[in-house]
């Protein structure tokens, strides 16, 4: 990423990772475990000063 100068990761969630679905459970954990991961590793990178963006959609 440095090399090419993109540093923009965007990981991709749902409405399923604020609200949960009694029919999809297996499927909003791992949406609410994205937003989790996205949060900690913008957070990481932005200690480390790695200038490489975060973003969830």
């Amino acid at each position: 990423m440095k090399a090419r100068n993109s540093r923009h990761i965007i990981n991709v969630s749902s409405p399923a990772g604020i609200l949960s679905n009694p029919v999809a459970p297996i499927y909003c954990t791992s949406k609410f475990a994205l937003q989790g991961y996205t949060s900690g590793l913008r957070t990481q990178l932005l200690e480390q000063q790695e200038n490489i963006r975060v973003s969830l959609a």
